[in-house]
């Protein structure tokens, strides 16, 4: 057989193996049991006596909107916040996104959500919003191009869903999928 025929056959048996992996992977995400959310806790020797009722507070980080306009998680404070870490390849992601949108769309100006794509896997900024604006999300899509949420938080899975108040503290988090009764919940924490 001549190279040129075992490069194809390998070419193919890999495009074979990927499209089975990739549809394992979707399959699986599907039915990915979505997480509860914990409760922020802090250890009663460290806590200090503030307003936060012991919350610990919430690392502040820059990120962008797809014009390039840089925030601050900070500049969200007043208000409560939903910080989510997500990317359009993460089947658990794409599986909460319709309830985070129509959560979204239910709170109206009560809560800032905070939707942050990581950029990752090739994605580039416009693949992003193509694919918000081709589902109908209607929740800001922020970017976290250098990589300064993910070390904040110490991001190493995703979706991660941080439920912060409004002085800037942490009421709860959670990593994995959130159903809508789930993160309605985390909402219900900060929403007072």
């Amino acid at each position: 057989m001549s190279k040129k025929k075992i490069l194809i056959i390998i070419i193919v048996v890999l495009a074979v193996l990927f499209a089975g992996i990739r549809a394992l992977y979707n399959k699986l995400a599907g039915s990915y049991e979505t997480e509860r959310i914990a409760v922020q806790e802090t250890d009663e020797n460290t806590k200090e006596e503030s307003s936060s009722g012991g919350r610990e507070a919430a690392s502040d980080f820059t990120f962008c909107d797809a014009d390039g306009n840089e925030f601050r998680l900070s500049d969200f404070y007043g208000k409560p916040i939903v910080l989510n870490f997500w990317a359009d390849w993460c089947g658990p992601c794409l599986a909460e996104l319709p309830e985070f949108n129509e959560k979204y769309n239910e709170t109206g100006e009560d809560v800032n959500f905070i939707m942050v794509n990581l950029l990752s896997g090739g994605d580039t900024i416009e693949s992003v919003m193509d694919f918000a604006e081709s589902e109908g999300y209607t929740f800001p899509v922020y970017f976290d191009k250098n990589s300064s949420g993910v070390k904040a938080y110490e991001v190493y899975y995703i979706p991660a869903t941080y439920f912060i108040d409004r002085d800037g503290n942490i009421a709860a988090s959670t990593v994995g999928s959130l159903d809508g009764k789930s993160l309605q919940d985390g909402i219900s924490l900060i929403n007072d």
